[in-house]
């Protein structure tokens, strides 16, 4: 993202603008402009009423991001039966592709690191149990999905869960249900976009 001079929001992901999509500035101006296409991926969630919300990350980052979301399940989460062969196959293209990919400075607020230094204080731990402890490591790599992008995160487990545990966020001592699964619909994530001779940033 450092040659290709894009913004990266932590909700929104990368914003691109009129100067990248010219000369030939379209009408829509959501998604990837073509000359960016081959280094970031672009996701889409649909709503009852049609296209609700358009995404693009760096394809390393994406990649990062999906395999974290459909490795780290946290307790609810149900995965879709095509989600896994989707992980053997983006763990096998990430292994190419992430040691190669350039690194970006992340924002001054945000603090991607804190959710790993706490999962780190939780492994070692011989109480609780293993598999409770695994499934708050679960929880700290979901929040840092999040925390790097927020709505590309969302996308994942739209796209890789059947039914998400997530039921909503507090707000006035009371929990406020949202069952994202009953109006959100994703893009299937196509493996073969992130086979790229061309190593976006991260």
């Amino acid at each position: 993202m450092r040659e290709d001079r894009i913004h990266l929001d932590s909700h929104r992901g990368a914003m691109f603008f009129l100067e990248h999509w010219a000369p030939d500035v379209p009408d829509d101006l959501s998604g990837v402009p073509p000359k960016f296409a081959h280094r970031y991926h672009e996701a889409t969630l649909y709503n009852p009423a049609g296209r609700f919300r358009t995404l693009a990350l760096p394809k390393p980052m994406a990649c990062a991001i999906l395999l974290a979301i459909g490795l780290f399940v946290r307790r609810g989460d149900i995965l879709r039966p095509v989600t896994r062969e989707v992980i053997r196959e983006l763990s096998l293209i990430a292994s190419q592709m992430l040691p190669t990919a350039q690194r970006a400075d992340a924002p001054d607020e945000v603090r991607y690191k804190a959710p790993f230094k706490e999962a780190e204080r939780v492994l070692p731990r011989h109480f609780p149990d293993r598999g409770t402890r695994l499934a708050i490591v679960s929880e700290y790599v979901q929040s840092w999905c999040d925390v790097i992008c927020q709505e590309y995160a969302q996308y994942a487990r739209v796209a890789l869960y059947e039914q998400g545990g997530f039921v909503g966020a507090p707000e006035r001592n009371e929990m406020i249900s949202e069952d994202l699964w009953e109006w959100q619909v994703a893009d299937p994530v196509i493996v073969d976009e992130f086979r790229s001779k061309s190593i976006a940033q991260t």
